[in-house]
């Protein structure tokens, strides 16, 4: 038999509820099912300029914007199920209320009352500095990308200016040679014609396809397309806008990938993070290096893959 003190522990103390209920620092209620308000704390109830009696009885969706009804229904049947169902009891909502607006953390937990209903305890968090922190840090890292990104183009396009020259003093040369023999009537073999302009149009090709190179390495990219791509292809459109780089330090870079190896990846990032491996060997290796670029992979079955750039810079400690 049970001692009179330990049945006097046993007993539920409201008083002793509603202080650590209190001291939670965060908004607090209690619910039905349904999102009737059972109780709330002090915190909560400060928050709509209103006493806890006043709260009591209303439905805690009465609280939100109306875009974060539905929502807030389903969350509360999902925090309810029975069936072992993945149940996520996290939100992140805007509450408009007296003092403002707060963007917030909900975790939910279902008890049952002395009467054997549930009973939903939701604890609100406020994450608006955490939240507004980490777009901060987004917006940052975004710019520091772009600025990479611009000064990877600045970088590329004065070695593309030469290289496009080579292509541009050809026509020069082919087109002003043709225009010289017609504006003197000068007779033109039909088969050195047809080599003249094979010329013209190849030169003419290489100029679009180097301009149509950077133009795309130059697209903000924005949020990742991921797509099927040519791991062989991504690396050789990286190679073409940093070739002549490597020509003039004297560098060989090999691509030792299969032409019919596949990915999925963002094409645009995916040639960005080959054009800056590479910009970085070229700019730290010394002539006559050659850079290889090859792929292992981990597992037979595993469906990455590891692209190693070997090279003989210094390295880093």
């Amino acid at each position: 038999m049970k001692s009179s003190d330990d049945r006097k522990t046993a007993t539920p103390d409201t008083d002793n509820y509603r202080r650590r209920f209190e001291s939670v620092p965060h908004l607090c209620v209690s619910v039905k099912p349904d999102g009737t308000i059972i109780s709330c704390n002090r915190l909560f109830s400060d928050f709509w300029n209103r006493s806890d009696k006043k709260a009591e009885g209303t439905n805690i969706s009465s609280y939100l914007r109306p875009e974060d009804k539905a929502l807030f229904v389903r969350f509360l049947s999902s925090v309810t199920q029975t069936d072992p169902v993945p149940q996520q009891n996290i939100f992140e909502w805007t509450l408009p209320g007296a003092g403002g607006s707060l963007k917030i953390s909900v975790k939910a937990a279902v008890v049952d009352d002395a009467g054997g209903s549930k009973e939903i305890v939701l604890a609100m968090e406020d994450v608006t500095r955490k939240l507004d922190c980490e777009e901060e840090r987004k917006m940052a890292r975004k710019q520091l990308y772009r600025s990479a990104h611009l000064a990877s183009i600045g970088t590329l396009a004065s070695g593309l200016a030469h290289e496009i020259n080579n292509p541009l003093t050809a026509l020069l040369g082919f087109s002003s040679a043709l225009l010289k023999r017609i504006n003197n009537n000068e007779e033109i073999d039909r088969s050195e014609l047809g080599s003249y302009l094979q010329i013209i149009y190849n030169e003419t090709i290489r100029c679009r396809d180097i301009v149509d190179h950077l133009h795309r390495f130059a697209l903000e990219s924005g949020e990742a397309k991921i797509s099927r791509v040519s791991l062989f292809e991504s690396i050789a459109n990286a190679l073409r806008l940093v070739n002549i780089r490597a020509i003039r330090s004297e560098i060989t870079i090999l691509n030792e990938i299969q032409e019919n190896f596949w990915v999925r990846a963002d094409t645009n990032k995916l040639e960005q993070v080959f054009v800056n491996l590479l910009t970085n060997c070229i700019d730290f290796c010394s002539p006559g290096t050659t850079v290889t670029i090859s792929k292992v992979l981990e597992k037979k079955a595993s469906k990455y893959a590891v692209v190693t750039v070997r090279d003989n810079g210094p390295g880093m400690t």
